[in-house]
C-alpha cells in the first residue's frame, strides 16, 4: 500500500477567494505548518527552512497564467538567491532605465 497522499482542486473562484487562499498560505509557512483541507480529507504539511520555488507567468492573447509551487524536503540547501521579483511595479523600459542613468551620471559630474 502507497503512504502518497494527495488533495487537489482545480476550478474557477473570484479572485478575492485566491487571495484568502494565498494568505492562509502564507500563514501557514509562516507558522511552520500548512493544512490543505477538501470536504473530509486533509493533509498536514510541515515545511522545511529551504524550499523549492518554481515560479511561472504566462500571457496569451485573452489569458494570463500565474503558477507557483513550492516543494521541500529535509536536508536542503540553497542553490544561491534567485534573479526574481514578484510586485505590481512595472520597470522602466530598458531605453528610459539607460536614460535615467545617463542623465544621472552627467549630473553627478
Amino acid at each position: 500500500m502507497s503512504s502518497k497522499k494527495e488533495i487537489g482542486f482545480e476550478g474557477r473562484v473570484e479572485l478575492q477567494k485566491a487571495i484568502e487562499y494565498l494568505e492562509q498560505l502564507v500563514a501557514g509557512l509562516k507558522e511552520g505548518k500548512v493544512v490543505v483541507e477538501k470536504g473530509r480529507e486533509f493533509l498536514v504539511l510541515e515545511p522545511a527552512e529551504i524550499v523549492e520555488i518554481e515560479v511561472e507567468a504566462e500571457q496569451k492573447k485573452d489569458e494570463e497564467k500565474f503558477s507557483l509551487e513550492l516543494e521541500w524536503g529535509r536536508g536542503w540547501t540553497t542553490s544561491g538567491e534567485p534573479d526574481l521579483r514578484i510586485s505590481s511595479v512595472e520597470p522602466l523600459p530598458v531605453e528610459e532605465e539607460a536614460e535615467t542613468e545617463e542623465t544621472g551620471s552627467e549630473e553627478e559630474e
